[in-house]
């Protein structure tokens, strides 16, 4: 499902279980997604450009960053790595 939803939803690759950065296991269950369309966003009152991609995927361990925006409601459970 993980390679059907990063194509689907065009966010680059998608993981959803493995391991987080302090080494648990993870697993992800998106319920609902929503894709955004417009978006804004200022550090210390600096713009930050338009909505796009990062020139290279950000990864936090096995989970990838979504390279598009999108806001999803859903469970996740999280586990020792030795169990």
């Amino acid at each position: 499902m993980s390679h059907v939803a990063g194509v689907a939803l065009r966010t680059g690759r998608v993981r959803l279980s493995g391991l987080a950065p302090n080494g648990q296991r993870f697993v992800a269950n998106p319920l609902t997604i929503w894709v955004a369309t417009v978006s804004r966003a200022t550090v210390g009152g600096t713009d930050l450009g338009e909505m796009g991609p990062a020139p290279e995927q950000a990864r936090l361990r096995d989970f990838s960053v979504p390279q598009r925006g999108i806001f999803v409601i859903g469970r996740a459970f999280f586990s020792d790595a030795a169990t």
